[in-house]
């Protein structure tokens, strides 16, 4: 019977905490209200949330850039600026989760709560192959931004991004259709973390190419079309 108590009392608990969190989620409130966010050039925006304070224990927290959780980013604020990002769409979510050991199991996963926005990044110029601060589990080449790239006097050149989860020596070269290259973006050993390189194109012409990275074994090619 003292046993049958003990368990009783346990499982009390645990539906007890299961229970508020069904009436209030791990995330109170978040700031600003506005989830589709527009940053141009150097400018910058602060995120932020107001967690559930339990008494007893504080509340993790994490945030993520794309999928990536950044490293050290685990406050309730998150200040991300425009040049960090690079140009194009970009995911920044938080996640919070109670890690309570009064709770056994959390299918419903009432203990957790997650929000996110969506920054639209345009106007960077960017130094070539700036680092964003996070890093990543894998490696990845993302799709250059913008693409199609149709030249003007004011878009003569595309951004791409790639991501290393360890120091590795890097190739990131350009090739046409007949598999000739035509610019080497990267060549060099690069630290972890997502990086991104510039690529002017007033010299190549109309046209299909498409850019490699290697990476150690890690090998992708993606496809750039340009139209001037």
């Amino acid at each position: 019977m003292r046993v049958l108590g003990v368990e009783f009392c346990e499982v009390c608990i645990e539906t007890l905490v299961k229970s508020k969190y069904e009436l209030i989620p791990p995330i109170e409130s978040f700031s600003p209200a506005a989830t589709n966010i527009a940053l141009v050039g150097a400018e910058s925006v602060s995120l932020g949330i107001v967690p559930l304070q339990p008494a007893t224990h504080a509340l993790s927290m994490q945030w993520h850039i794309n999928g990536i959780a950044v490293n050290g980013a685990t406050s309730p604020s998150f200040l991300v600026s425009a040049p960090a990002l690079g140009n194009g769409p970009h995911r920044v979510k938080v996640k919070v989760v109670d890690n309570t050991n009064t709770v056994r199991n959390d299918p419903a996963k009432l203990l957790s709560d997650s929000t996110s926005w969506t920054i639209n990044v345009s106007g960077v110029t960017a130094v070539a192959d700036a680092p964003v601060r996070q890093i990543p589990r894998q490696y990845w080449l993302e799709q250059n931004y913008p693409n199609p790239l149709s030249m003007s006097a004011l878009n003569s050149a595309t951004t791409i991004r790639y991501a290393l989860p360890r120091a590795t020596r890097v190739r990131l070269a350009v090739y046409n259709v007949r598999g000739q290259p035509v610019a080497e973006l990267v060549n060099a050993e690069k630290q972890p973390g997502v990086h991104q390189v510039r690529l002017e194109v007033e010299r190549l012409a109309n046209g299909i190419y498409f850019y490699r990275l290697d990476a150690g074994a890690f090998v992708q090619t993606r496809k750039l079309i340009l139209l001037k």
